[in-house]
C-alpha cells in the first residue's frame, strides 16, 4: 500500500534581469492506493503528473508532506532504493533491449539483487547457480503474470506493442 500525504515541489525559475519566480508543479497532492488497488492519474499537460511520478520514484525529493510505502517513510530515498522496494515507472516511449529475449530482459533488471561475484560468474560456482536459479524462477512467475510466459525465448523486438508494454511494466 502506498499513502500520499500533502506532498508539494517547488521549483525556481529565474527570468530577467535576475528575478526569481517560485512556483508549485504540485501542491497538497493526497491519495492512498490500498494493496491490489489500481488508481489512474490525469490531467493535461503541464498539470505536475511527471512530477508526482518524480517524486514517488526518488528522481524529486518532495518539498513537503510524507509518501508511505507499506508502512515505511521513502520520501527522499534515492531512485535505486526505491525501486528495490519494487516501486517504479515507465516512459511513454517503451525501453528495452530489442535484441535480447524477452526472459533476458527481466533477468537484467535483476542485476541489483544479485549477490554473486566476478569469479563465482566465470567459474559458474555453487552461489552462482542458486542464485540463478532463485532468478529464473522469479523471472518465470513474472512471464506467467504479465501472460509473457510462451514468448520468454523470442527477442522483445518481436513483441506487439502490447506486450512490449507489458515485459516493459513486469
Amino acid at each position: 500500500m502506498i499513502k500520499v500525504e500533502n506532498i508539494s515541489k517547488k521549483f525556481i525559475k529565474e527570468i530577467k534581469n535576475k528575478e526569481k519566480i517560485e512556483f508549485y508543479a504540485d501542491k497538497d497532492i493526497t491519495f492512498e492506493a490500498k494493496d491490489g488497488e489500481i488508481l489512474g492519474i490525469l490531467g493535461p499537460n503541464g498539470a505536475g503528473k511527471t512530477t508526482l511520478f518524480n517524486m514517488l520514484t526518488g528522481v524529486y525529493k518532495p518539498d513537503e508532506g510524507t509518501i508511505n510505502y507499506f508502512g515505511e517513510d521513502i520520501k527522499g530515498l534515492k531512485p535505486y532504493v526505491i525501486t528495490s522496494k519494487r516501486i517504479a515507472r515507465t516512459f511513454q516511449n517503451i525501453r528495452l533491449f530489442s535484441s535480447m529475449s524477452v526472459k533476458d530482459n527481466l533477468k537484467i533488471s535483476c542485476d541489483y539483487r544479485i549477490k554473486y561475484g566476478y569469479f563465482d560468474a566465470i567459474f559458474k560456482t555453487p552461489k552462482y547457480r542458486r542464485e540463478e536459479a532463485k532468478i529464473d524462477n522469479e523471472v518465470n512467475e513474472l512471464l506467467k503474470t504479465f501472460d509473457l510466459y510462451d514468448k520468454a525465448n523470442e527477442n522483445a523486438t518481436n513483441l506487439s506493442y502490447g506486450e512490449q508494454r507489458r515485459l516493459e511494466i513486469a
